[in-house]
């Protein structure tokens, strides 16, 4: 129970008042024994609020300390046994703001690693690494730079290899397959240039390999030897083959090996004429805390397959809407420029895809605070093709709020 986490803080606070009830007016004894009430309120401001009274009351037990030790020692009295007393109780006074080291109460009160955390030198430096947020970007300014991610990604989606090309997800299984337009194919590919036996993949240990079938004419070197080896995605760059339209090559997904075809004269991308989105808001850039975690934690990873699987976070981003606290874990690498969100809210099923939607966020600078820019959220690719293999977001990432900004539900081929 966290009240029992927190009898160190209360402890402090009786002694506290005990200490005033002998020097000090009656109103720092009632505060010091109702200070604590404030610990019903579960936010951020509340832990270090505590944090800081805990050391300033360290502080007032050594200015005692050390006011009754001169006064005793001026006065010829035994002294030393009293500051001995006197310093442990400030030693511990000071050590109770440890307990929000605890995970429990980091949960509780949203604290990040850093800030729970205490020291009179580290909490000054709390302070200053936060320091005001950074100030938006002229209105104009930001509209410009969102239109114009708006138009790359509808670029991106009009490229002859995007994902509204992708007409098939053929999982495969060790071993010998075959591939052709044939039904009688362990793999069908569609279009009527596609030869009826093109050709047969093998997949032995971690190397794969394709042969094309000998009633093909090779068209280029590559083909015409007896193998081509094949790179899989989570290999490295995978090895693209082509025939006519088609495009494939191998992936790996939840331990599963399965070809990935895209066509690109797939009618997807023929039909594709732009992406509907809320209207740009600046106020849905919302400048956020990052709570670093440390070590980075796992978490179930749900996906659109129904396959288990985890994702690793390095923290997650703390904001608020409309003056309440929300976060978000992301994935990405612990050191690296830029962290991936999945995440739902309140519009998914009805404006928005039900599957949730993606958000990139710079890493947090220096001073520890992060953008989250709500305009930028977008379709996963299971929006536009239902051959993808899209993660779908975390419980936690499920917000419980509309976020009314970025891509709306593109209704086209899809999950």
């Amino acid at each position: 129970m966290n009240v029992v986490r927190l009898i160190p803080v209360f402890l402090s606070s009786v002694l506290m008042a005990a200490h005033f009830s002998r020097s000090g007016p009656l109103v720092l004894v009632v505060a010091s024994l109702a200070f604590p009430l404030i610990l019903l309120v579960p936010r951020p401001w509340v832990a270090r609020v505590v944090q800081l009274a805990l050391l300033l009351a360290a502080l007032e037990w050594v200015r005692a300390t050390v006011a009754i030790a001169v006064r005793r020692q001026s006065a010829g009295e035994p002294w030393t046994r009293m500051a001995i007393i006197l310093g442990s109780v400030a030693l511990v006074t000071a050590l109770s703001a440890l307990v929000f080291k605890m995970k429990a109460l980091r949960e509780r009160y949203s604290l990040s690693s850093l800030a729970a955390l205490v020291g009179l030198p580290l909490l000054v430096a709390v302070s200053a690494c936060d320091g005001p947020p950074p100030s938006p970007p002229d209105a104009q300014v930001h509209r410009a730079e969102i239109e114009a991610w708006q138009a790359g990604r509808v670029r991106g989606l009009e490229q002859p290899d995007s994902w509204l090309t992708v007409v098939g997800l053929l999982w495969i299984e060790e071993g010998e397959t075959t591939i052709g337009s044939d039904p009688s194919n362990d793999v069908i590919f569609p279009g009527e240039d596609v030869p009826p036996r093109l050709g047969t993949l093998t997949w032995h240990d971690d190397t794969f390999h394709f042969q094309l079938d000998p009633t093909v004419t090779a068209r280029t070197p590559e083909e015409a030897a007896d193998s081509i080896p094949l790179t899989v995605d989570s290999q490295g760059r995978p090895t693209l083959l082509t025939w006519g339209s088609l495009t494939w090559f191998l992936i790996e997904r939840y331990g599963q090996i399965g070809i990935r075809l895209k066509d690109s004269e797939a009618e997807a991308l023929l039909a594709f004429h732009e992406l509907d989105s809320y209207p740009i808001d600046l106020a849905w850039r919302i400048v956020g805390r990052f709570d670093r975690y440390d070590p980075p934690r796992e978490f179930p990873q749900p996906n659109v397959l129904g396959m288990p699987s985890t994702s690793t976070s390095p923290g997650a981003v703390v904001f608020e809407v409309d003056g309440e606290e929300y976060r978000l874990d992301v994935t990405g690498r612990p050191g690296g420029s830029q962290f991936s969100i999945v995440f739902g809210d309140e519009t998914n099923g009805t404006e928005t895809y039900g599957g949730g939607r993606f958000l990139s966020v710079g890493a947090p600078g220096n001073d520890g605070w992060v953008v989250v820019d709500f305009n930028r959220a977008y379709n996963p690719p299971c929006v536009f093709t239902a051959f993808a293999t899209c993660p779908l977001p975390m419980r936690q990432n499920r917000l419980p709020v509309l976020i009314e900004a970025g891509e709306k539900m593109y209704h086209g081929a899809g999950h």
